[in-house]
């Protein structure tokens, strides 16, 4: 047994790619990668990165691989999906072959960004690509240096990340426990989490369903996949804004394009992103 089956065992971890495979799964995937190489492409361009074509692309928790999928659509030379979950690597293999067959430009591979000794044998990369995964490993310091480490001379690293909120402590014992209970509880606590939302929606004069349709159109996910997700999402450890900026600058990267989101004040969190360049002096 694994450390990530011993982990899922004692609750220390949540099963992110048993989540995934209901995703795939969805009857609206050739709209989901059409919207995900949408908002990769456009997140890229405010990261002024507009030719991809020479590019090699690490994906950092893979999940259910359509954010690869997306790079390779818009033109990267080379994708390699990493992920600690078995099951996100599971996910993200049958995708890529039921798009691509089994092309010499992607490779899966079942590596935790924190087993700095296995991530040796990955190489650098012109552009390495983690949206809300570091902040789940449970070491975010050593995740994002790692992560830098693997960005070539010139090379970019786009990531996204929670942000701090005063709901912190709660989230952190919810998602743990969320982890640990079993289906029937895990549907109650989902269903009263829709309930909230709902009522929110009704309280602000929005439309409930056109809000879940307007979800499917940021970066291609699904509304009820990932409320599991963030009511499951454990280890959680948000970062602020200037926090991250000021890591990556102490590792050699200047930033090129962050997007803000957060506020200490908001019920829940969610990512901000960001997109650096590692100087060519940088330590390697």
């Amino acid at each position: 047994m694994n450390s990530w089956e011993q982990e899922i065992i004692h609750g220390e971890r949540f099963r992110f790619g048993e989540n995934w495979k209901d995703f795939i799964g969805d009857k609206n995937g050739a709209r989901q990668l059409e919207v995900a190489c949408e908002c990769l492409a456009n997140s890229l361009r405010r990261g002024e990165i507009d030719i991809l074509q020479d590019m090699s692309f690490l994906d950092i928790g893979c999940g259910s691989g359509l954010h690869s999928a997306a790079a390779i659509k818009l033109g990267v030379k080379e994708v390699i999906a990493i992920d600690y979950d078995q099951d996100s690597v599971e996910c993200t293999e049958k995708l890529l072959k039921q798009l691509f067959g089994d092309s010499s430009r992607w490779q899966t591979k079942e590596l935790s960004i924190l087993d700095s000794d296995s991530l040796k044998v990955l190489g650098r990369f012109d552009l390495v690509y983690s949206w809300g995964v570091l902040h789940h490993t449970g070491d975010l310091d050593t995740a994002i240096k790692n992560a830098a480490g693997l960005v070539k001379p010139n090379g970019y690293l786009f990531i996204s990340l929670y942000y701090p909120t005063f709901l912190d402590f709660f989230w952190k014992r919810e998602k743990r426990f969320y982890s640990k209970a079993p289906k029937y509880m895990q549907r109650l606590i989902r269903s009263a989490w829709i309930l909230k939302t709902k009522l929110s929606c009704l309280a602000k004069r929005r439309s409930f369903s056109k809000m879940i349709s307007e979800y499917r159109k940021a970066r291609g996910m699904n509304y009820f996949i990932d409320v599991h997700d963030w009511l499951g999402g454990y280890p959680y450890e948000p970062i602020s804004e200037s926090a991250c900026i000021d890591k990556l600058e102490a590792l050699g990267f200047a930033r090129v394009y962050s997007e803000s989101l957060g506020s200490r004040l908001s019920l829940s969190s969610a990512c901000n992103e960001f997109i650096f360049r590692k100087s060519p002096e940088a330590a390697q």
